[in-house]
């Protein structure tokens, strides 16, 4: 009796799960992917700057780095897998993913160039970071006018 009501439980709360990470909108879901992979630029860029300015141990770098990229390849994921209803959220898809995949590629250079010269790709970097801001800023906005 008592494993039947504990079974009838779990499942409730699993409905009740499912129901609420269920509705959550693509450009939601674009959106929170997008805004992760900015922190996740951001952070990168962070650590490149000290390291170009010898405030960090090249190691704490190359962690940072790969704590970088293993966020974007989440993020990347996060956005692959959401299912576009309309042109609209195909083409913010697509967009997002673009974006995710650029600040990948840059943080991927920089980790190659972090040992030689940090400095040489904090531009790329940022350049991703800022790109990845103002797209979380443009789903935003459509997520609102929804």
């Amino acid at each position: 009796m008592k494993s039947r009501n504990v079974t009838a439980c779990i499942v409730a709360a699993a409905i009740v799960i499912a129901a609420f990470t269920g509705c959550a909108s693509a450009t939601s879901s674009l959106r929170q992917a997008t805004t992760d992979a900015r922190s996740a630029a951001e952070s990168a860029q962070l650590a490149l700057t000290q390291q170009r300015d010898d405030r960090s141990f090249l190691t704490t770098t190359q962690t940072a780095l790969g704590d970088s990229l293993t966020e974007l390849g989440a993020a990347e994921q996060s956005a692959a897998e959401v299912a576009p209803s309309s042109a609209a959220e195909t083409a913010q898809q697509k967009s997002a993913l673009r974006a995710i995949r650029a600040a990948t590629d840059a943080v991927l250079a920089a980790q190659r160039a972090v040992a030689d010269d940090a400095g040489s790709a904090v531009p790329a970097v940022r350049t991703a970071a800022t790109a990845l801001t103002r797209l979380a800023d443009r789903l935003e906005r459509a997520e609102k006018a929804k």
